[in-house]
């Protein structure tokens, strides 16, 4: 095994469950999100946020002129139960 190997694996990062949730909590309920910002918050692609978006699944999103946004208030009501909104 390589340095290169050994440094890369015992570096890597540990996931914080539910350490999105609490920093979106920590934001006021109304504070619009871009579409990059929550892609990053629930680690997903940002494709993957359009997509549901086009299908009507997901959080809820916001068009505002040409832009989406996103209510963090609707992001933890998704991240609660994902299956009751959108």
């Amino acid at each position: 095994m390589t340095a290169r190997k050994r440094v890369s694996q015992t570096n890597q990062a540990k996931p914080i469950e539910h350490a999105n949730q609490l920093t979106l909590a920590l934001l006021q309920p109304d504070t619009l999100l871009t579409t990059i910002e929550v892609a990053i918050a629930l680690r997903l692609h940002y494709r993957t946020l359009e997509e549901w978006r086009k299908a009507g699944i997901g959080p809820r999103a916001l068009r505002m002129g040409r832009l989406w946004r996103y209510r963090v208030s609707d992001l933890l009501a998704y991240l609660d139960n994902p299956a009751s909104v959108a």
